[in-house]
């Protein structure tokens, strides 16, 4: 399948055009249709190997091959995404989509995350692309389909393509800081279902733990074991 591809000056100017944005096909055409260049030595790809679904990254270089922009084009029905990171001067060369969907207002946003910069943007229907202000966050990954941010301090949130936070978990880190880790951990969590991280049993194997109605919960087999919880 085509999942990316390096944009020529031609192909630059189709997808401004927005006659030819009903599907990617229809954008990326004339690419899938030129002849090879002496420096290419395999097929080019063809309708066939576009995907059905999801974006195809479209990368835009210099000269020199340093990247100037990058986009996202969407395959079902051509939407393109150009992000413009705030605050940057330089386009950030790791700079990945790392969530797509609508809003409730039924517009669309996406998410753009760059580890080298340490920031994440999000870009709304009128093209504007923020930095989102999380302060304090130290890893970007997904569990279960969803993004979550996990701070230094050990806090993981589920970020929502919004911009908004929802804590999720908390790990044995943050739990070990505090003095009295589990009253503060209650006063976190305010009622709310939250999942513990990095709990052993004395044997060194994992404990599934999470707080619920103020109390923890422990799951899994010989549950005698004592578990160091704090």
């Amino acid at each position: 399948m085509l999942h990316r591809v390096y944009a020529d000056a031609a192909l630059i100017a189709d997808m401004a055009d927005p006659s030819k944005r009903r599907d990617a096909g229809s954008v990326l055409q004339r690419y899938l249709n030129a002849p090879l260049s002496a420096s290419e030595t395999s097929s080019r790809p063809s309708t066939a190997h576009l995907p059905l679904t999801g974006l195809i990254q479209i990368d835009r270089l210099d000269s020199e091959g340093l990247l100037l922009q990058r986009y996202w084009l969407q395959a079902t029905d051509g939407t393109l995404l150009q992000p413009q990171p705030e605050g940057e001067p330089v386009f950030p060369d790791d700079l990945q989509c790392v969530a797509q969907e609508h809003l409730a207002d039924g517009s669309e946003a996406a998410l753009f995350h760059s580890e080298k910069r340490h920031a994440i943007w999000q870009q709304t229907a009128g093209g504007s692309t923020r930095k989102l202000p999380i302060a304090d966050f130290s890893h970007l990954g997904q569990v279960g389909g969803q993004l979550m941010v996990t701070t230094h301090e050990g806090l993981v949130q589920q970020l929502a393509v919004d911009g908004s936070l929802q804590l999720y978990a908390v790990k044995r880190s943050w739990l070990q800081a505090r003095t009295n880790g589990l009253n503060a951990l209650r006063t976190l969590a305010a009622g709310r279902l939250l999942v513990l991280l990095d709990l052993k049993r004395h044997d060194g194997t994992a404990q599934p733990a999470w707080l619920t109605r103020d109390k923890v919960v422990l799951s899994g087999a010989n549950l005698a074991a004592s578990v160091p919880l704090l």
